[in-house]
């Protein structure tokens, strides 16, 4: 207006999407470091993945989290619910749900962008 700057906060994750860059964990580590400490950080230890499939007693796969605002589970990718986490795909599972938790709510709003 005016040729004015206007100033206008805006999240980092928004400002990602603007600039065409993928969240990734550290995103997650700094707006939720519970979910971060809970659901990333076991698996990226050695073994990880092998402990957290003992404790579901059933292997994980590419589904998201349960949150407040989306309480069942969605798959992280067509055809995520049959697909299973191993060691070889967990690096693109965290990426998928990192995303997945950070953004799905959010994600109508992004595409308006």
């Amino acid at each position: 207006h005016g040729g004015r700057p206007l100033p206008l906060p805006l999240s980092p994750l928004v400002c990602k999407y603007i600039v065409g860059k993928p969240v990734d964990m550290d995103d997650v580590r700094k707006l939720d470091p519970e979910f971060h400490r809970e659901r990333v950080v076991p698996l990226l230890r050695k073994g990880g993945l092998s402990e957290l499939n003992e404790i579901l007693d059933e292997p994980l796969s590419f589904v998201s989290v349960p949150t407040q605002l989306r309480p069942e589970p969605e798959e992280l990718e067509p055809g995520g619910a049959g697909q299973v986490v191993t060691t070889e795909n967990l690096p693109r599972y965290l990426m998928l749900l990192c995303e997945a938790f950070l953004c799905s709510e959010i994600r109508h709003e992004l595409k308006c962008l």
